[in-house]
């Protein structure tokens, strides 16, 4: 070995090995945010299970008024399923009368998570408008 190269070794290999830390932390990284994305996509999925759980009582309500009580998912059972295949959601909803046309809904969606079940849970007011005993609002 000449003079001129000694030294250089370790330099290399220093070198190697903050490149190699740099990609564990960039595969860290990468992972967390696949992480984040797969929470987000579900948590997404599940605020339009609940509008639509939102729209189907609204909707149950103009007609013939809503029942206090427990109420299952009122949709296609196939909009449940994860699209990633871990399980599916689970929508509920808890109907309180707040006056004769007027009640406190509380829907919850419940789907299994990476480590633990996440909840989220909506609460809306909803109205029966109008007369709707003879087919038509007014």
């Amino acid at each position: 070995m000449k003079k001129e190269e000694q030294g250089y070794i370790l330099l290399e290999t220093l070198i190697v090995g903050v490149i190699l830390l740099a990609m564990v932390a960039g595969m860290r990284l990468y992972r967390q945010a696949v992480r984040v994305e797969d929470f987000d996509s579900m948590r997404t999925a599940g605020i339009f299970l609940a509008r639509e759980e939102f729209s189907w009582l609204e909707w149950q309500a103009e007609q013939t008024g809503l029942i206090a009580g427990h109420v299952e998912w009122l949709g296609d059972e196939k909009a449940l399923m994860m699209a990633t295949g871990r399980g599916r959601f689970a929508v509920t909803a808890d109907v309180t009368p707040l006056a004769d046309n007027a009640w406190h809904v509380l829907v919850t969606v419940v789907w299994p998570g990476d480590t633990k079940q996440e909840t989220m849970q909506f609460t809306r007011v909803l109205c029966r408008q109008g007369n709707r005993e003879r087919g038509y609002g007014g």
